[in-house]
């Protein structure tokens, strides 16, 4: 793989990191939903989006779950182990001690990738993980005690026994680079239905009571217990896996963040030493990974000038005004919508919707493009992709008019 594939990959991996940053934020909006049966409705949704993009496509089903015995049991293991010892840890330890235990996947995942054929352990690896941890720690505890206490060792090898699963599953991955990452929807099926097995043995059933819930639920699916997994899984098979372990310390820090900016957490020292600590670490460990881009290539650079020359031809004054129309109608919205308080949220994302559509009809006929409905509506591809798309934007709305 050439050095531009494996950054690229890399910056894939690290989207699912940016998305487990949320995964703290969704949770909490879910309420009492218990762990393994909201672990069970997120991976059920993930792997039915696949199943959907498989039909669409029109490809062979069969063919996807035809992969090797081995992969199967490092998907399944790895997915599904990693949640269920989590949770039970969580259960058997104080969740500030597990959750730094379980933590330690990401500077195991350093350390394991140097058994790895073609991968060296540097020095800047090292540091940029222990920085990575010592920032987890001082985030994470705060002013909480560390002590731990030998009646609740049981959790403690449960958390232990959690991030050696997941570093395990990150790095033995690499060695499947030939098996498709959209296998890995079929996976999260399997996962779904242990969690629900799991969920029966262990757990009470409560269901999600509103819609605010329910919207958490789905953008769990979506997002960090969804999406996330495949770009993990497409960036440990292609990209720099070493990189990818220090920068996985960016999730707590990035988690703390959402929480205080929605109001759920507090602003203290420990976040700010937490954060430069993170950064450091993740900055340290990707020392190469900047080389490699601010390296001067000729090729890149002919590139880059075809580029500007591409957008030179453009009518780009034209766009940036309709961009700074947009910006600015935008703008608005917040005033607009508080006006409209007393409003359900859904009946105002249903208006949205329902006068969307004359008004883009309008737009359309003057542009002479009706043309491009009947187009779209004979492409079981363009229609499966518009679906995604109407789910994904109504969940943004419902969220941002909320």
């Amino acid at each position: 793989m050439s050095t531009i594939s494996r950054t690229r990959a890399t910056a894939v991996g690290a989207t699912a990191v940016l998305m487990w940053g949320v995964l703290a934020l969704f949770t909490t909006l879910t309420g009492d939903v218990p762990p393994f049966l909201l672990t069970a409705i997120a991976f059920s949704i993930g792997g039915l989006l696949m199943i959907c993009k498989w039909i669409m496509r029109g490809d062979d089903i069969v063919s996807h779950l035809r992969q090797p015995v081995a992969a199967w049991v490092l998907g399944v293991v790895g997915l599904f182990g990693y949640h269920f010892l989590y949770f039970l840890a969580l259960k058997s330890a104080p969740p500030v001690q597990a959750g730094l235990i379980a933590y330690l996947w990401p500077l195991l995942i350093v350390v394991f990738s140097a058994l790895l054929p073609g991968e060296k352990l540097r020095w800047f690896h090292v540091i940029g993980a222990i920085s990575g941890l010592v920032g987890t720690v001082v985030l994470v505890s705060g002013s909480a005690s560390l002590e731990l206490n030998r009646s609740e060792y049981f959790g403690y090898l449960l958390a232990l026994a959690c991030a050696f699963t997941w570093s395990g599953y990150s790095v033995l991955n690499r060695r499947f680079g030939t098996v498709p990452t959209d296998t890995v929807g079929a996976f999260c099926i399997v996962v779904a239905v242990l969690s629900f097995i799991a969920h029966l043995v262990f757990e009470e059933t409560i269901m999600p009571a509103n819609l605010i819930e329910w919207l958490a639920v789905i953008g769990l699916g979506l997002f960090p217990v969804g999406l996330a997994f495949f770009a993990w899984d497409y960036g440990t098979k292609h990209g720099d896996i070493q990189v990818l372990g220090a920068i996985s310390y960016a999730a707590p820090l990035i988690s703390t963040i959402v929480l205080i900016a929605f109001g759920m957490g507090t602003l203290t020292w420990s976040v700010f030493w937490g954060c430069v600590f993170i950064v450091g670490g993740a900055v340290v460990s990707s020392k190469e990974l900047f080389l490699t881009i601010l390296r001067p290539n000729r090729s890149r650079r002919s590139k880059f000038k075809s580029l500007i020359m591409s957008i030179e031809k453009v009518d780009h004054p034209k766009g940036f005004a309709f961009a700074i129309v947009a910006y600015l109608l935008w703008g608005f919205l917040p005033i607009y919508m508080k006006a409209l308080s007393h409003v359900p949220a859904a009946e105002v994302v249903a208006h949205r919707v329902l006068w969307s559509v004359p008004v883009a009809m309008i737009v359309l006929v003057a542009l002479r493009r009706t043309a491009d409905i009947k187009n779209a509506l004979r492409s079981k591809r363009i229609m499966g992709m518009a679906l995604l798309t109407a789910t994904l934007i109504s969940v943004n709305w419902l969220t941002y008019v909320y």
